[in-house]
Formats: structure tokens, C-alpha cells, sequence
């Protein structure tokens, strides 16, 4: 069996603009809005079809080897609306993780919830 190195998988998501998704979880616009807005990339739907799932693995073999990946059916596309407020919660939430790690404060109440 061949797995795909975790860095790879990693490396490709967090350097694209956009990410293609499928599963249960597309069922729901409120939860694809919520990904595009978290991750601040564009999310496209792929078009529920046979066997989507393998020929999921099958394009990430493909990346991991170089290939260019074949294209798929859009069904639908979520773009992330403004990023900043996450992007602003994310740094300071970083910031009180590592002085809570030093044992220097404590979260502030809106971040622990």
C-alpha cells in the first residue's frame, strides 16, 4: 500500500488558493462557508459522482508524483468574504497559548470560550 508523506498533503493544501471538497459535510453551505472563511480560500464543491473518493486518492497520488491533476465537475463555489478578524483572533490567541504555556497569564475570557 502507498501513502502519500503527510508533509506533501500539507504543504499542497496550505500553498493553494482554492480547495476542492466532498463528502457529507458539502451537504451543509453553512459549514462550506465557515471552511472558506476559516482557511480563507476558495472552497469548490466537486460534483457528487461514483466513486469520488477514490479518484480523490488517485489525483493525490498523481500530485504526490508531479502529474498534473485531472479536472473535475464544480458543483459549487464558496469564497471566503474578509479574513482579517480571523487572521487578527488567530495571533492573538497565539500569543496567550504561548504565554499560558510559560505560565504567564491566563486566556482571556472571550478566547477560552
Amino acid at each position: 500500500m502507498y501513502l502519500i508523506p503527510w508533509k506533501v498533503l500539507v504543504e499542497s493544501v496550505s500553498l493553494s488558493l482554492t480547495m476542492k471538497v466532498t463528502g457529507g459535510m458539502v451537504r451543509s453551505q453553512s459549514w462550506c462557508e465557515l471552511l472558506s472563511n476559516v482557511l480563507c480560500k476558495e472552497i469548490k464543491v466537486i460534483k457528487n459522482e461514483i466513486s469520488v473518493a477514490q479518484k480523490g486518492l488517485y489525483y493525490l497520488y498523481l500530485l504526490d508524483k508531479g502529474s498534473e491533476m485531472p479536472s473535475v465537475e464544480i458543483e459549487k463555489s464558496y469564497y471566503p468574504s474578509n479574513c482579517q478578524p480571523f487572521e487578527l483572533l488567530y495571533k492573538e490567541y497565539k500569543f496567550y497559548a504561548n504565554r499560558m504555556l510559560q505560565n504567564k497569564e491566563c486566556f482571556p475570557i472571550y478566547l477560552a470560550q
